[in-house]
C-alpha cells in the first residue's frame, strides 16, 4: 500500500491531507499505549529486580539489566543517527522555500520576534522550574551508566563551553567536521546560512538541491519510523534498569521531573494569553476554544507537520487571520517555532545534569541557552524527534548521553504534551503577525515547494 505523499512546501491545503494523515496516526495510536505500558512494566520489574528488594543476586543482575538493555541502546543508536541530516535538512530546505527576500521582510521580521521572545521565555521558565525544584538530586549518579561507562572529563563537544568561543561555535570554520563530531549548534548555523544563501539564488538553479533536501528528509523520517517499532521494547528495557540501577528513589525524581516539564507548559500557555490580550487584543477565550480541538489532536498525533492543514483552517476560519498570513506562519512555525521543546530540552538538560553532577557554570549555562534557542527552532516536527536532539544537546553541555535512558521512558507523554503546546504556539504568533502587519504588506505569495 502506497503511503500518501507528503505536503510540499508544508503547506498541505485541504481536507483530503488532513483525513489521510488523521487516519495514519490513528492506526499508529497503539504506539502510545505500548509504550506507556513498557514504561509501567519496565518501572515495576526494574524495581523488583533493584538492591531495595535484593531477590536477584548482583551477578545474575548485572548479566539481566544489560540483556534488557540491549534493545534500548539499538533504539537511541539509530535515532542518534539520524540527528545530523534531519535538522540540517529540515532547516536549510525550511529557509530555502521563500521565494525572495521581500516575503522574508513582510512576514519573516515579525515571526521571528515572536519566536525569539517566546523562546527565551520557555527557555527561562524551565532553567527556573528545574533550578528550585531540582528534581535530579533525587536520582542517584549510578542511574545514568545505561548505555556504558560514564565519562570521567566532558565530552570533546564541550570544550567551547569552557573558553567561551561563542562565534567559533556559532559560525563553524569546518562544518564537515561539525557534522562528523555532531556539534549541533555549528550544523544548525550551517544549515541557516546554507538555507539563506538559497533564497538569494535563482530558483531553477537550487531546485536539485531542494529536491535532495526534500529526499534527505524522506529516508530520515523513514529509518526514524522504523525505528519506532522497537520503541515499546526500547522503553521497557530502559526503564526497567534505569529503576533497576537507581532504585525506588528514582521513580520520585523522575515524577518530580514530569511535573516540572508540565509546570513549565502550563505557564507557558499563560504567556500566549498575556500577549494575545495585551498586544493582539484578542479574546483569550475565544482563542482557547479555537486552539483546543488542534492541540488535542497534536496531543495525539506528537507531530505538529500532521496537524498543519487543520492549524491553517483554524486560523483563518475560527481566528479570522488572513490566508496568505495563515498559510505562510503556520508551515513556518511548524519548523522554527517550538517553544514545548524548548522547554522541555531545558528542564530536561538541568535534570540530567543533575543526575550526573555535571555542574553548569555561567559559560555552559550561555551556550545552553544558544544551544536550545537554536535546537528547538531547528527540530523537524515529527513524534519522537525531541529525544534525538537533546542528545546532541546533552553532549554539547558535557552531560553523558547515556542519561537519555532515564527520561526516555516518560518522553512519549512529555512529547505529547510539548507538541500542543508548540500549535498553541503557531496560532498565537497567526494573529500577532495578522494583527501587526499592515494590509499592504500582507499581500505575499504562500510558500512553494
Amino acid at each position: 500500500m502506497t503511503r500518501p505523499k507528503a505536503p510540499e512546501g508544508r503547506e498541505a491545503r485541504g481536507e483530503p491531507p488532513v483525513l489521510v494523515r488523521h487516519l495514519e496516526r490513528l492506526a499508529e495510536a497503539g504506539l502510545t499505549a505500548k509504550v506507556t505500558g513498557a514504561v509501567v512494566l519496565g518501572f515495576a520489574c526494574g524495581a523488583a529486580l533493584g538492591d531495595d528488594v535484593g531477590w536477584v543476586e548482583p551477578q545474575v543482575r548485572s548479566v539481566l539489566l544489560r540483556l534488557f538493555a540491549l534493545p534500548g541502546e539499538v533504539f537511541l543508536a539509530l535515532l542518534q543517527m539520524m540527528v545530523v541530516p534531519l535538522v540540517f535538512a529540515s532547516i536549510a530546505r525550511g529557509i530555502a522555500q521563500f521565494e525572495g527576500f521581500a516575503v522574508l521582510r513582510a512576514v519573516g521580521m515579525r515571526f521571528f520576534a515572536y519566536t525569539l521572545f517566546t523562546t527565551v521565555c520557555a527557555v527561562g521558565i524551565g532553567f527556573t522550574i528545574a533550578t528550585f525544584v531540582e528534581p535530579g538530586t533525587m536520582v542517584d549518579l549510578s542511574a545514568v551508566a545505561i548505555a556504558g561507562p560514564m565519562p570521567a572529563v566532558p565530552p570533546e563537544g564541550a570544550e567551547p563551553l569552557q573558553d567561551g568561543s561563542l562565534l567559533d561555535t556559532l559560525i563553524p570554520r569546518n562544518p564537515l567536521r561539525a557534522m562528523v563530531e555532531g556539534q549541533m549548534l555549528e550544523v544548525v548555523s550551517f544549515a541557516g546560512i546554507v538555507g539563506i544563501a538559497m533564497v538569494s539564488v535563482e530558483r531553477e538553479t537550487v531546485a536539485p538541491l531542494l529536491d535532495l533536501l526534500r529526499a534527505t528528509l524522506d529516508v530520515c523520517m523513514a529509518i526514524v519510523r522504523g525505528s519506532m517499532r522497537l520503541a515499546p521494547i526500547a522503553v521497557f528495557g530502559l526503564s526497567l534498569q534505569a529503576a533497576a540501577t537507581a532504585g525506588l528513589a528514582a521513580l520520585g525524581g523522575l515524577a518530580l521531573y514530569v511535573l516540572s516539564v508540565l509546570a513549565g507548559l502550563g505557564t507557558l500557555l499563560g504567556v500566549y494569553a498575556l500577549l494575545l490580550r495585551t498586544l493582539g487584543r484578542f479574546p483569550v477565550g475565544r482563542f482557547a476554544r479555537a486552539a483546543a480541538k488542534v492541540g488535542t489532536l497534536a496531543f495525539s498525533t506528537s507531530s505538529s507537520a500532521a496537524v498543519m492543514p487543520l492549524s491553517i483552517r483554524t486560523a483563518q476560519d475560527d481566528l479570522d487571520v488572513r490566508p496568505e498570513v495563515a498559510r505562510l506562519v503556520v508551515p513556518l512555525g511548524a519548523t522554527m517555532n517550538m517553544d514545548g521543546t524548548a522547554l522541555y530540552q531545558t528542564v530536561a538538560t538541568v535534570f540530567l545534569a543533575q543526575v550526573a553532577g555535571v555542574d553548569l557554570g555561567p559559560g555552559a549555562l550561555l551556550m545552553l541557552i544558544v544551544t536550545i534557542l537554536t535546537a528547538s527552532i531547528g527540530t523537524p516536527s515529527a513524534p519522537g524527534l525531541g529525544i534525538v536532539v537533546l542528545s546532541s544537546i546533552l553532549h554539547t553541555v558535557g552531560v553523558p548521553t547515556a542519561a537519555l535512558g532515564l527520561v526516555f521512558g516518560v518522553d512519549r507523554l512529555l512529547d505529547m504534551a510539548r507538541t500542543a503546546v508548540n500549535v498553541t504556539s503557531d496560532l498565537a504568533a497567526c494573529i500577532l503577525v495578522d494583527r501587526t502587519l499592515p494590509a499592504s504588506e500582507s499581500q505575499v505569495p504562500p510558500s512553494s515547494p
